[in-house]
């Protein structure tokens, strides 16, 4: 692999992914919606707050009703653990760290494990699958 093939899958995704989660946790999930592929392929594991789901629309479904439950957030930062990039599928290893009120509580600073597979869709890198957990807690 090239290794202008892995920077340039990082300066597309990177912003893209941070304003996107920025939105989401303000309790704007339009963005998020443009982050990920649409269609019955796409997965979610979605850690503390959501079984898995499958295809595009209950995966859409399960992340509109949780940024629905989020305000007065953003900042999120990313701190990329591994990433790859082979032909037009990638992947991405992070912490993520967002910000944010939840149902209504004060803003806190949450922590999850994050694993995305995108797949090249029209051009652009968009997410085929996402799983996010917290870290064990003596990882925090």
């Amino acid at each position: 692999m090239k290794m202008d093939e892995l920077e340039a899958f990082l300066q597309e995704v990177l912003p893209r992914h941070l304003m996107a989660l920025d939105a989401f946790h303000c309790g704007d999930p339009e963005l998020w919606r443009d982050h990920w592929l649409k269609d019955d392929s796409v997965t979610l594991f979605g850690g503390l707050l959501l079984p898995t789901r499958r295809g595009w629309s209950d995966v859409r479904q399960a992340f509109e009703s949780v940024s629905a439950r989020f305000c007065e957030g953003g900042g999120a930062q990313l701190d990329v653990m591994a990433a790859s990039v082979s032909g037009s599928l990638a992947y991405l290893a992070a912490h993520e760290t967002y910000y944010g009120s939840f149902d209504g509580g004060p803003i806190v600073s949450s922590m999850l494990r994050i694993t995305q597979i995108y797949r090249r869709d029209e051009g652009a890198w968009k997410l085929a699958h996402r799983h996010a957990d917290p870290p064990p807690t003596e990882a925090r």
